[in-house]
C-alpha cells in the first residue's frame, strides 16, 4: 500500500510518498505502556537508542525471528522508560497489521523521516534486514561523530568554567582586600586597577541583581539566536569565518553525502531523497541549497549543478558527484565518498582539542595576568616613590 509520511520539520508540511508493505505477527506482545505524556528524548539519547534498536532488530530478523517477537524482545531489553513506551506502541500497531514504517511515523521524536523512509523502502523491496543494517551504520556514524566533537570540546569548556569561577572569586573576595590596602596607603591607582576595583565593588554591592541580569542576557541571546533570523546569522558567520568554515563545511557535507548515498542506493526516488536530506539539515544555507537542487532536478537539470558552490561543497565532492551521475553509480559513489569524508572528519575532531586548548590557555593567561599586574602596579609605584624619597 502507499503511505504518505508527513514531515514535521518543514513549515509547508511536505509529504513524501514511499511504498510500504504490511508486516503482521502472531506472537503475543507485552502489555503496552500507558500512553500518557512522555518525556522528551535528547538528541544524544535518541541516536544511541536508535543505533542499538536498528542493530539488534537487524540481528534478530536476519536470524528468522518474526518481527513482533523481535520487537517484544527489544522492548524487554530497553532500560529507557520513554523508549520502552514508544516500542510498546509501535509493536501494538504492527500486531494490528500496520507496517513497521507506518507504526514508526507517529513518533517523529524517536524515528525521523529518514528512518521511516529507509524502513519503508526495505519493506517494499523485501529486504528489511539490509535496510536495518544501513540504518544502524548511518546512526552509529552520526553518533560517533557527535561524541568525538563533544569529547574534543569537554576539556576546553572545563577550562573556561574553572577560569570563570576563579575570576568571580578574585573579584568578590581577593580584590576588595587590595582596595582596602590601597585606600589606607593613599597610593595612586592606575586606570586599569580602578576599573577592576570598580567592577569588584559593583558585583559585591549588586550581586543580587547582577546574577539574574546575566542569566537574562544569556537567555535572551539564546532565544534570539534560535529564531530563524538568528540561525541564519549564525550559519552565515560560521561559513565565512576562516578555519571554522572549512571544518563546518566538511562535517555538513559528509552528512549530506551519506544520507543521499544511502537513500539513493535504497532505490528512493531522487526528489524524495533530496527532500528527506533537506529535512535532516539544520544549517539554513544547506537547506536553501537542497531546495534549489530539488527545483533543478524537477526541471531536468543534473544534481551536480546545484552542488557547484565552493563555499558550501568542496570541489572534490562536486567532481565526484558529477562523475557518479555520468557513470550511473551515484549511490555507490556517494557512499564511498562519505566513508572518506567521515575518516577525515574523525581526524579533524581529534585535532579540535589540540587547536582549542592552547588558545584558551593563552586567553586565560592574559586575563589572569591583566588582573595580577593591575593589582600590583600601585605597589610597584609605592616602592618606586619610597626609593626616590
Amino acid at each position: 500500500m502507499k503511505q504518505a509520511l508527513l514531515d514535521p520539520n518543514t513549515k509547508d508540511a511536505e509529504k513524501v510518498s514511499v511504498a510500504t508493505e504490511s508486516n503482521a505477527g502472531n506472537d503475543t506482545s507485552l502489555p503496552s505502556a500507558p500512553r500518557g505524556k512522555r518525556k522528551r528524548i535528547s538528541t544524544g539519547t535518541r541516536l544511541a537508542q536508535l543505533a542499538v534498536f536498528s542493530r539488534q532488530l537487524f540481528v534478530l530478523t536476519s536470524c528468522g525471528t518474526p518481527l513482533v517477537e523481535a520487537m517484544n524482545a527489544l522492548q524487554r531489553q530497553t532500560s529507557n522508560d520513554t523508549w520502552r513506551q514508544v516500542l510498546a506502541e509501535v509493536t501494538e500497531e504492527v500486531e494490528r497489521g500496520t507496517s513497521l514504517s507506518a507504526a514508526m511515523a507517529p513518533h517523529p521524536d524517536c524515528f525521523d523521516s529518514v528512518t521511516c523512509t529507509l524502513i519503508a523502502a526495505g519493506e517494499a523491496a523485501g529486504n528489511l534486514e539490509v535496510m536495518l543494517d544501513r540504518l544502524a551504520s548511518v546512526t552509529q556514524q552520526r553518533m560517533t561523530m557527535r561524541r568525538s566533537i563533544m569529547g574534543s570540546l569537554t576539556y576546553p569548556i572545563l577550562l573556561l568554567s574553572v577560569a570563570s569561577i576563579a575570576m568571580v572569586i578574585l573579584l568578590l573576595f581577593v580584590i576588595p582586600r587590595f582596595s582596602t590596602m590601597f585606600e589606607s596607603l593613599n597610593a595612586p591607582i592606575p586606570p586599569s586597577t580602578q576599573a577592576i576595583i570598580g567592577l569588584s565593588t559593583f558585583l559585591r554591592a549588586y550581586w543580587w541583581g547582577a546574577i539574574p541580569a546575566a542569566i537574562g542576557v544569556v537567555t535572551g541571546i539564546v532565544v534570539l539566536l534560535r529564531r530563524p533570523a538568528g540561525q541564519r546569522f549564525i550559519d552565515r558567520t560560521q561559513m565565512r569565518t576562516p578555519k571554522i568554515s572549512g571544518i563546518a563545511r566538511s562535517f555538513v557535507t559528509a552528512r549530506i553525502v551519506r544520507l543521499l548515498g544511502v537513500l539513493i542506493d535504497a532505490r528512493v526516488p531522487l526528489i524524495d531523497a533530496l527532500v528527506l536530506t533537506r529535512t535532516a539539515m539544520k544549517n539554513s544555507l544547506y537547506v536553501k541549497m537542497l531546495q534549489d537542487a530539488e527545483d533543478q532536478v524537477t526541471q531536468g537539470e543534473p544534481l551536480s549543478r546545484a552542488f557547484n558552490d565552493p563555499m558550501l561543497i568542496s570541489p572534490s565532492v562536486y567532481e565526484a558527484l558529477r562523475s557518479g551521475e555520468q557513470g550511473g553509480q551515484l549511490g555507490t559513489l556517494l557512499l564511498n565518498m562519505s566513508d572518506f569524508l567521515d575518516e577525515d572528519n574523525k581526524t579533524t575532531a581529534r585535532s579540535l582539542a589540540t587547536i582549542l586548548e592552547p588558545l584558551i590557555l593563552i586567553l586565560l593567561g592574559l586575563m589572569i595576568g591583566f588582573v595580577a599586574v593591575s593589582m600590583f602596579l600601585p605597589l610597584f609605584d609605592l616602592t618606586a616613590m619610597a626609593k626616590g624619597s
